[in-house]
């Protein structure tokens, strides 16, 4: 019967450890999320900046027309453009600087 009650003390402790690593990824994506989806790399604001349209939707229109033409390099860092900006807000992009990079910089 003890290696029932342990078997039991185990699970419910395993139980309990598996709660708390999931609040704890609640947590800490419900407090990074707005970072994380705001963040674009230099590469993804270049392309944003050469695509740029008066809105967002806009923006991310111009992008998809010109996939076809990309070179397939490009094709999956506009489509990460394409994605993160489909999770901005108007509001959101409408004060995010996408500024090119310039060549000349370093």
């Amino acid at each position: 019967m003890r290696k029932n009650e342990n078997t039991g003390i185990v699970a419910a402790q395993s139980a309990a450890a598996e709660m708390k690593v999931a609040r704890f990824k609640k947590t800490i994506f419900r407090r990074y999320k707005p970072m994380l989806k705001n963040s674009f790399t230099v590469e993804e604001i270049n392309i944003a900046a050469m695509f740029m349209g008066a809105t967002r939707l806009g923006t991310m229109k111009r992008i998809i027309a010109a996939l076809p033409h990309m070179d397939e390099d490009f094709v999956p860092i506009a489509v990460s453009v394409i994605e993160k900006l489909g999770e901005l807000e108007e509001k959101e992009f409408a004060g995010h600087s996408f500024t090119p990079a310039d060549e000349t910089e370093g």
